[in-house]
């Protein structure tokens, strides 16, 4: 997000790592006196995710894309791309009522036809997705998103990242075991496993 912790004070940023770099004051009491010890912390925080989505929502999803691709090796990069899924869902998901209304075009023989085009705020959403999808984290980014939001959010997220058993099987498939285990809830919850 564009956000920045209040207690943080911005110094500068790491472009080559897509994050701000920022001081903040820490605490701590005990040892030998009774006076608090105050010590200077490093804090970063990611900013690639609220650059991405800023390109997204001009249209431009292989600019958006190459951006993304540009940070792929950094440590954090999961995190970012699970940071722009979750925050493009609560962003597009909190106007649930609004519903983009159908176009009507006329068939061949003259028959009105409704086609249901998708919301801008689902389309900004399946932007999102479609830029995901390719990179390897995409499992891991999807389990950690849905693992931290409610579970009445959950149909809307695997509405448009696809069913959750897939996933799962990516993860069994490329050893991700920790990441295939904590898919297990999401199965628990979503699917009927058979037996």
């Amino acid at each position: 997000s564009r956000q920045f912790d209040a207690e943080v004070y911005p110094v500068g940023f790491v472009p080559e790592l897509g994050v701000i770099v920022g001081l903040s004051m820490g605490v701590t009491y005990g040892g030998c006196s009774s006076s608090p010890s105050y010590n200077v912390q490093t804090k970063t925080h990611p900013f690639l995710h609220s650059i991405v989505r800023h390109v997204l929502k001009s249209g431009n999803t292989d600019r958006a894309t190459d951006v993304a691709s540009q940070f792929s090796a950094v440590p954090h990069f999961a995190h970012s791309l699970e940071l722009l899924l979750h925050e493009t869902l609560q962003e597009t998901g909190a106007n649930d009522s609004k519903k983009a209304p159908p176009k009507h075009t006329r068939d061949l023989s003259g028959v009105l036809i409704a086609h249901h085009p998708l919301a801008p705020r689902d389309a900004l959403l399946q932007r999102v997705v479609e830029l995901l999808r390719p990179f390897p984290q995409f499992p891991e980014v999807v389990m950690c998103c849905a693992r931290k939001m409610d579970i009445i959010y959950w149909p809307r997220l695997f509405k448009f990242v696809g069913r959750p058993t897939p996933l799962f099987d990516k993860c069994i498939e490329a050893r991700q075991v920790h990441t295939a285990a904590s898919y297990l809830r999401i199965l628990q919850n979503i699917e009927v496993l058979s037996v």
